[in-house]
């Protein structure tokens, strides 16, 4: 349970062996490659590799499209499937060529379903425009002859049609109007006009808002909603041809996934090269390894004729460029919290404590005082379970079940130790049927009846989180060689407020001891100051964090505040549901508000308890003792989507 030991590699191979050398070390995968070699010797010889990942995107574009597209005709995979599993050999070696086919044929397949469906909606479009025409027998193109000109145009609804044509008729010229349809806001017209008086018949129409009407079809309305139709039944069997055919090809998705994986590879093989320095014959590479897979890689670098080094990390404590990066090396339990210090930043590497062993007990302890509830706790414990027995994942996903399943747990136990079973259920469900109440008793009290001694169980636990903190801390500087620091910083600090404590509960001798740690203080607080004053002073100011200590027990008090919250939301949900006793309708009421009243419970409080008991990590306890500014380690390994390897 601590930060792993880094060791710096230096890396010399030939140019021929680069693409089996870095095939075989991603997937050993536990080598960062992040730093070119700078060796001036080089600079005149060596030239930066560069990447040729644009064919590697592009195909990897192409069959994620075709699966995409090629997934609703295939088989439906169960709800938790698991991802198949393939030997590294029968992904890297295998010839996908007939692959790259499907998913080009499936990308010109899909190109003329939507170039079809686009043509069906256009021909929607037009049939659209033309129902107005239908029953007009007049070709849509027709324009009049030597000494009639004909003319299709709408106006506004707004506009009584028989008014438009009477003012035409009544302008005494040789023209007539007529009306072919009308919606609800147009009136669709048609005019015909001696050449001598169109000027005339459309000065007058324009007066009542006539916009003039050019088709782009030619024979009728009618026959061109005709042959629209025909070609809008055409376009539909050929979909659903192509569709078929996409169908067959769906056949071939488990491969084409595989295909997708194996070019995540050669893709991510290809960006390495970014950090890699090569001539005409040697490629060199620079890198981290794990101290404890050196004997793996070196069997590796020998098997491939590398000319390597494995050296301890030379850095500069106040450089964070020149610091190695950062992995924990935890039990499979502890492992699943890193997350946690992740989330907040990585440790310097030279910090030297691990906080993911302190962590996970803690932020689970406070999770569960929160949300203690035996109902709620079962929820997640058993549906994470499940889900992780059924699905298998890995990675992140694997991680943060695994942690809803604990802080399942933990809602279980602090749920019977303080009598809460979907909050007061038992209890107002016996009262509704039997007219008395009948509950499980808690093992140690009932928070809502009992709240000092709820806070008081807080703020005991705050004390130890604190005090495990301010332990780490110390640790540290002896680790470092720090010893009398320790002393200083945090012995005299465990005496003062010890003392205090043991005072707080009827110890007589605790002033003393917290007295001796006061004095403590004033003298060494400040050691480090270059005057007696300022010696004075420093021991003066350092005495005055006691009230940072106390504010920070008192945070602890929010493990009151929010295990209360879920106890009186719930208790009120359970009035709420059996407020209508047990009749047919009662029982309805109570299935709806129990189910939507404990999810709504749920949801709302699970947040705010993880937010919390997150702070109380980062602000109460890693201001003891942490030290930011590391870096994650970032092996380069075979990631895969949709395919585990197996190893």
């Amino acid at each position: 349970m601590s930060i792993v030991q880094m060791k710096r590699l230096r890396v010399i191979s030939l140019s021929s062996e680069t693409d089996l050398l870095l095939r075989d070390l991603t997937s050993l995968g536990c080598i960062e490659l992040n730093e070119p070699v700078g060796n001036p010797d080089f600079s005149g010889l060596a030239l930066p590799c560069e990447p040729n990942t644009q064919d590697f995107a592009e195909r990897k574009a192409l069959v994620k499209a075709a699966i995409d597209a090629l997934a609703p005709y295939g088989a439906k995979k169960p709800l938790f499937a698991q991802k198949p599993e393939v030997t590294e050999s029968e992904l890297l070696d295998a010839d996908f060529s007939p692959q790259y086919g499907y998913a080009k044929q499936t990308a010109d397949i899909t190109a003329r379903i939507s170039a079809a469906e686009a043509e069906k909606k256009q021909i929607q479009l037009d049939i659209t425009s033309l129902r107005p025409w239908e029953g007009l027998d007049l070709p849509l193109e027709y324009r009049g002859g030597n000494s009639f000109e004909a003319g299709l145009f709408t106006i506004p609804t707004t506009t009584e049609a028989e008014t438009a044509i009477d003012a035409v008729s009544a302008s005494d010229i040789a023209a007539e109007v007529r009306l072919a349809s009308t919606d609800r806001e147009l009136h669709y017209m048609v005019a015909l006009a001696h050449r001598s008086a169109s000027e005339q018949m459309w000065d007058t129409l324009r007066s009542y808002g006539a916009l003039r009407v050019y088709p782009d079809f030619k024979g009728t309305a009618s026959e061109n909603i005709a042959a629209l139709n025909a070609r809008y039944a055409e376009c539909e069997t050929e979909i659903a041809s192509l569709k078929q055919e996409l169908t067959e090809l769906a056949g071939n998705l488990p491969e084409l996934e595989r295909y997708y994986d194996r070019l995540s590879l050669d893709e991510n093989r290809e960006q390495l090269r970014a950090n890699l320095i090569a001539t005409q014959n040697i490629t060199l590479m620079e890198g981290w390894i794990p101290a404890e897979e050196e004997p793996a890689a070196a069997a590796i670098l020998e098997r491939h004729g590398c000319a390597y080094e494995m050296t301890e990390p030379e850095y500069d404590e106040d450089d964070e460029s020149t610091q190695p990066p950062v992995v924990f090396k935890n039990n499979k339990f502890v492992s699943r919290f890193t997350v946690i210090t992740e989330l907040y930043g990585m440790p310097k590497y030279s910090s030297i404590v691990d906080p993911n062993p302190f962590v996970a007990p803690f932020f689970l302890l406070f999770f569960g005082i929160m949300m203690a509830d035996v109902g709620y706790g079962l929820l997640f414990a058993v549906a994470s379970f499940i889900i992780l027995k059924k699905a298998k994942p890995t990675g992140m996903m694997d991680n943060l079940l695994h942690l809803v399943m604990y802080g399942g747990i933990s809602m279980i136990i602090w749920g019977v130790l303080l009598g809460s079973w979907f909050g007061d259920v038992v209890q107002q469900v016996s009262k509704a049927i039997t007219g008395t109440a009948y509950a499980i008793p808690p093992v140690l009290f009932d928070p809502i009846s009992n709240p000092t001694s709820m806070l008081v169980m807080s703020m005991a636990f705050g004390v130890l989180h604190i005090f495990t903190g301010m332990g780490l801390s110390a640790w540290r500087k002896i680790k470092k060689g720090h010893w009398f620091d320790a002393v200083c910083d945090e012995g005299f600090w465990y005496l003062v407020l010890t003392g205090l404590i043991l005072a707080l509960v009827g110890v007589s001798v605790g002033l003393y001891v917290a007295l001796a740690g006061v004095v403590g203080i004033l003298i060494f607080g400040g050691r480090h100051k270059p005057t007696l004053i300022g010696k004075i002073t420093g021991g003066l100011s350092s005495l005055y964090d006691i009230s940072g200590y106390f504010s920070d027990v008192l945070s602890y008090s929010r493990l009151l505040a929010l295990g209360l919250t879920t106890a009186v939301v719930a208790s009120v949900m359970n009035i709420m549901a059996t407020i209508a006793g047990f009749s047919i309708p009662g029982i309805i009421l109570f299935v709806v508000v129990f189910l939507v009243g404990h999810a709504f419970n749920l949801v709302i409080n699970v947040l705010g308890a993880a937010v919390h008991a997150l702070r109380l990590q980062y602000v109460e306890f890693f201001s003891r003792f942490y030290e930011s500014g590391g870096r994650k380690f970032n092996p380069a390994y075979n990631k895969t989507k949709y395919v585990n390897i197996k190893q």
